[in-house]
């Protein structure tokens, strides 16, 4: 077999054939490999490629906000904001208004909320905003949205500023209300002192016929439908205290809230033929059920509880000669009374009671 050797002539135009189609291949592929790269950054700044977005979230823009959380489940879209340096040096914003646009995951795409309360800022303060008329309605699927914060502060040159900034958020939505519970209310606690309160500590609620989902309740068994949780599922513990046909005294368990802060839990709804009451999260007082203590959860609720119902002594003819008397004050303080000194303990009683977070209970 033989081959014919290639003289320079033909070498050169070989290389420059090669060269071409190198520069052709280049110029055909090359843009298309550039829109895949942008394509992919644009996706994965959404958090699509994120390995954690699981876990996490992703955002950008909103100067001068940082967004420090953004969660989304079937009670709303809610997003907690950082203010950095305000424009033109002034001493704080107030957030009015938020848009949301191009949402995805979510039961709407487009949406505006107008601030019940609009939140006054500081710089370095932080403040987190629930939407409710935005959800995401199944847990962990991915959302994402285009959002605007709308702002006002006050310039000492400029007078009255009114700001939109606009930004990107991306995540995961996380559990909401509890399954069993077919609705619920809001309801918010303000720690109003100059120090964060204990943790936990445990919050009196006084839920009365004139408040929303009072009829929800049921009546055959008073309040064995009701749970308390928090936004994102967690089932606070509580305790029913007492009831008459106007209102329902129930004691919640609850994290610490920080100075100046608050906290929106929520009072949730089953069927009224519906049982929730356990020993673990949804308790009552033990005189209230039909077997004594069948449903107390005190333990699971107040940092020192003792039940001192099952230790009364009677003499032979019926008359009680011991006192079970309990003292609240986030602790319980517990104890039999000799009914010899009955009267003293009530003057402690009617003296304790005036003072603020004492319930005195037989």
């Amino acid at each position: 077999m033989s081959f014919k050797a290639l003289n320079k002539k033909d070498l050169t135009l070989l290389t420059s054939r090669r060269s071409q189609s190198a520069l052709e291949y280049m110029m055909t592929y090359g843009w298309a490999i550039l829109i895949i790269v942008i394509v992919a950054v644009i996706l994965y700044s959404m958090g699509i490629f994120n390995p954690s977005s699981s876990i996490t979230f992703t955002s950008s823009g909103f100067s001068p906000f940082t967004v420090s959380s953004s969660l989304c489940n079937n009670i709303g879209y809610k997003i907690a904001v950082l203010a950095g340096p305000i424009p033109n040096n002034a001493n704080s914003l107030t957030i009015n208004k938020v848009y949301l646009t191009s949402a995805t995951g979510a039961n709407t795409t487009t949406a505006s909320y107008t601030l019940t309360n609009p939140v006054t800022l500081k710089s370095g303060q932080s403040a987190t905003i629930l939407i409710p008329n935005v959800a995401c309605n199944s847990a962990n699927t991915h959302y994402s949205l285009s959002a605007k914060i709308q702002y006002s502060y006050t310039a000492s040159t400029l007078g009255l500023q009114t700001v939109n900034t606009t930004g990107i958020v991306a995540g995961t939505s996380i559990t909401g209300k509890p399954s069993t519970l077919t609705s619920y209310e809001p309801i918010t606690i303000t720690n109003s002192q100059s120090s964060a309160t204990p943790s936990p500590f445990q919050q009196m609620i006084n839920f009365t016929s004139s408040d929303n989902g009072w009829t929800s309740i049921s009546t055959g068994n008073f309040g064995q439908n009701v749970e308390f949780f928090y936004y994102n599922g967690t089932v606070i513990p509580s305790w029913l205290e007492n009831y008459t046909s106007t209102n329902g005294l129930w004691w919640l368990k609850i994290a610490a809230i920080p100075s100046g802060s608050s906290e929106t839990v929520y009072v949730g709804f089953a069927p009224t033929t519906t049982n929730l009451f356990n020993t673990v999260n949804d308790g009552e007082a033990p005189q209230l059920s039909s077997t004594y203590a069948e449903y107390d959860d005190g333990a699971n609720v107040f940092n020192y509880y003792q039940r001192w119902g099952d230790y009364l002594h009677y003499q032979a003819d019926g008359a009680q000669t011991e006192y079970p008397l309990c003292i609240i004050q986030t602790i319980w303080i517990c104890g039999l009374l000799q009914a010899e000194h009955l009267e003293i303990y009530l003057m402690l009683i009617r003296h304790l009671s005036q003072i603020t977070n004492f319930l005195v209970l037989f």
